[in-house]
C-alpha cells in the first residue's frame, strides 16, 4: 500500500510553462462593471421538472450520479432501560451487603465474591486526584468504615476506607545502579553487592555522584543523561511494573536527603531522596459497585410491547398507522444510506449515544434489513448493552437502492457528492428566462434598465479574486479574455446563482516580482500530493478499476 500510494503521489508534476502561465495570469488586473440578476427572483413554483427530464440529465452525467448499494428504513425504539424500581432494588441489595463489607478483612475476595464492576486497587491516591462522586464524604471516613450506597454514573457503589497516609504527590530522587543481570551487561549478584558496598563508601567519602552514575549505571538506564536523577508520581510508584522495594523507601519510608541501598529485580540501587513534593493525605479504599441494569421483568414487559407492535404492523402503512394511533407514546425515526456490510447505523448511533458518535453495534439488524424487501417489517432486534439498557428496534424497509446510476427521485434531491438535478434544471430554465428578458445586449446601461437594477463597478479585480464582488469562475474567465477588453460581453453569462451582464472597462498588467519558479513548482507539487493522499484513496482507485463481487454480507 505504501509503495502504491507513493507511486501515485510522486507522479504529481507541474511543468515550468504552467507555473509561468499562472504567474502571468495572476499579474492581470481588471476594472469591471456588471449587472446581476439572481435566480431567486423567479419563484421555484413557476417551474416544473419532470422525472423524464431528470433521467435525461442523469444519463448525460452518469459519473456524477453513481450510487452504491444501500437501504433506508423507518424505525421505532422500545426502551428496556432500567426502571426506578430496578434502581431501588439494586440500591437495597448494596445496603444489605454494607455490614458484611465493613466487617470483611479481605476486600479483594469480597469484591470478587459478589462480582464488583470495579476491581480492588491496592494503591494510595492523593485527595487532589480523586474524581469520584461523594469524594468529601468518602475521604472523611475512618479506617474500616463504609460509605454508601451512592450513585456513580450507571452504578450504585459502596466505598470502604482501608488506610490513610500523608504522602507526596511525586518524588524527585537520584540513583546509582549496579545491575546483577549478566544477560543485560551486569554482573553476578555477589559481585554486584560488593561493588555497591564500594560505591556507598565512596559516596560517603565525598566521591562525585555524577561520576559514579556514568561509570556504573547501565546504558539502558534512562537516567544517565541526568546523572541518575528521576521524578516519579506517587501513583506510578505503586503500579505493579514499578520496583516495589524502590518505592517502599523513596515513597513510604525515606525522608528528604536520606540515602539507602535497595535491592530490586534490576540490581542494587543507591537511592538519594532529593525532594518530596506536595505532601497531602492519600487514601486507599475499596469500591464495591454494581451496574444498574433492567430486571428480567422490565425486559419481559418491553419485549412483549415490541412483539405486539410487530404482530400488528405487517407493512409500511400499518407500521405508520400504529405509530399514529399511539398518540406520541411510540416515535418514528428514519435512517438512510445503510450499506450491506455496515456494523452500525449512523442515525441510531447518534440517537442512542447522545450525538457523540459512539457506534452502537447492530450488525444483526443490518443483515435482516438486507434479507427483507421494500415495505417489509422486521422483527424486533435487541441492541445496546446491559449497562446503558437494551433497546428493541422495530424497522420497516422504506427504500432499496441498487448499485449503479441514481434513479430520478434520488437524483432530484441530490446528495453530498452531487447537486440536486431539480435545482440544476430549475436554475437552467431561470437563466433562459432571464436571458430572454434581457434580449440582445447592446449597452450595460440598457441591460440595467431592463433588469431594473443598478450597475456595480469593481476595481482591482484579479483572476484569483473578484474584488469581493465576483465569485463566479465563468465571469472571471470572460473578464480576462483579452478579446473582451473595453467591451460589453455580447452574451449574458449564466452562473451558479445568477445571470450576469458584464462590461470589461480595462485590462492591465502589474509588474511581477522575481519568483523562484523551481520553488513554486515544488510548493504546488507538495500541496497536490497532500490533496491527492487525502481525497484519492489508493484502495478506492483500485476498486474503481476492478470488477469485485463483495459477498461479506453473507458471512458475518
Amino acid at each position: 500500500m505504501e509503495k502504491y500510494n507513493s507511486l501515485l503521489t510522486n507522479s504529481v508534476y507541474y511543468p515550468k510553462w504552467y507555473v509561468e502561465k499562472q504567474n502571468t495570469e495572476a499579474a492581470g488586473l481588471a476594472k469591471v462593471s456588471f449587472v446581476r440578476y439572481p435566480y431567486s427572483k423567479i419563484s421555484d413554483s413557476a417551474i416544473k421538472v419532470t422525472d423524464k427530464e431528470i433521467e435525461e440529465y442523469v444519463n448525460k452525467n452518469k459519473d456524477q450520479y453513481k450510487q452504491t448499494e444501500s437501504r433506508s428504513i423507518a424505525y421505532t425504539i422500545f426502551n428496556a432501560s432500567p426502571t426506578a424500581a430496578d434502581s431501588a432494588q439494586l440500591r437495597k441489595q448494596l445496603a444489605d451487603l454494607k455490614p458484611e463489607f465493613a466487617a470483611d478483612t479481605t476486600p479483594t475476595k469480597f469484591l470478587s465474591r459478589y462480582g464488583s464492576t470495579i476491581p480492588y486497587s491496592d494503591v494510595f491516591v492523593g485527595k487532589t486526584f480523586l474524581k469520584m462522586p461523594a469524594k468529601d464524604s468518602i475521604t472523611s471516613l475512618p479506617k474500616g468504615a463504609v460509605y454508601g450506597p451512592y450513585l456513580d454514573d450507571h452504578t450504585y457503589a459502596l466505598a470502604k476506607m482501608i488506610d490513610i497516609k500523608t504522602l507526596p504527590d511525586s518524588v524527585r530522587c537520584r540513583h546509582i545502579l549496579i545491575s546483577n543481570d549478566p544477560s543485560q551487561g551486569g554482573v553476578v549478584d555477589s559481585i554486584a553487592k560488593k561493588k555497591m558496598d564500594s560505591v556507598e563508601a565512596a559516596i560517603k567519602g565525598g566521591a562525585s555522584w555524577a561520576d559514579m552514575v556514568q561509570k556504573y549505571n547501565p546504558q539502558s538506564d534512562g537516567s544517565r543523561a541526568k546523572n541518575g536523577e528521576m521524578t516519579f508520581s506517587s501513583f506510578d510508584m505503586q503500579q505493579p511494573n514499578f520496583a516495589k522495594e524502590f518505592a517502599q523507601f523513596a515513597l513510604f519510608e525515606g525522608k528528604k536527603g536520606e540515602k539507602k541501598v535497595v535491592k530490586t529485580s534490576f540490581g542494587y540501587h543507591l537511592i538519594e531522596i532529593l525532594e518530596l513534593k506536595n505532601p497531602e493525605p492519600h487514601y486507599k479504599f475499596a469500591q464495591f459497585a454494581k451496574n444498574i441494569i433492567a430486571s428480567d421483568e422490565t425486559e419481559r414487559v418491553v419485549l412483549e410491547d415490541a412483539s405486539k407492535f410487530v404482530s400488528e404492523s405487517r407493512d409500511l402503512k400499518s407500521f405508520n398507522d400504529n405509530i399514529a394511533k399511539s398518540n406520541g407514546r411510540i416515535q418514528k425515526f428514519e435512517a438512510t444510506n445503510i450499506g450491506p456490510n455496515d456494523i452500525s447505523i449512523q442515525d441510531i448511533d447518534q440517537r442512542l449515544a447522545g450525538g457523540f458518535g459512539q457506534a452502537v453495534p447492530c450488525r444483526t439488524l443490518v443483515r435482516e434489513i438486507y434479507k427483507a424487501d421494500k415495505g417489509d417489517v422486521i422483527k424486533q432486534e435487541r441492541i445496546g448493552d446491559s449497562r446503558s439498557g437494551y433497546k428493541y428496534v422495530v424497522a420497516v424497509v422504506t427504500d432499496v437502492l441498487k448499485e449503479g446510476t441514481q434513479p430520478a427521485y434520488v437524483a432530484r434531491a441530490g446528495s453530498a457528492n452531487a447537486q440536486g438535478v431539480e435545482r440544476i434544471l430549475k436554475d437552467k430554465e431561470k437563466a433562459e428566462q432571464i436571458k430572454q428578458m434581457i434580449g440582445k445586449v447592446s449597452t450595460l446601461e440598457a441591460a440595467a434598465a431592463t433588469l431594473k437594477d443598478s450597475i456595480i463597478t469593481v476595481d482591482s479585480v484579479r483572476i484569483t479574486d473578484g474584488g469581493g464582488k465576483i465569485t463566479e469562475a465563468k465571469v472571471l474567465g470572460a473578464v480576462f479574455n483579452i478579446a473582451n477588453k473595453g467591451k460589453v460581453i455580447s452574451e449574458p453569462i449564466a452562473g451558479r446563482d445568477a445571470v450576469y451582464v458584464v462590461r470589461v472597462d480595462d485590462l492591465t498588467t502589474t509588474s511581477v516580482a522575481v519568483i523562484d519558479i523551481q520553488m513554486q513548482k515544488e510548493q504546488m507539487r507538495q500541496r497536490a500530493k497532500q490533496m491527492q493522499s487525502f481525497y484519492s484513496s489508493p484502495v478506492k482507485l483500485m476498486k474503481d478499476q476492478a470488477t469485485i463481487k463483495d459477498n461479506r454480507r453473507n458471512f458475518y
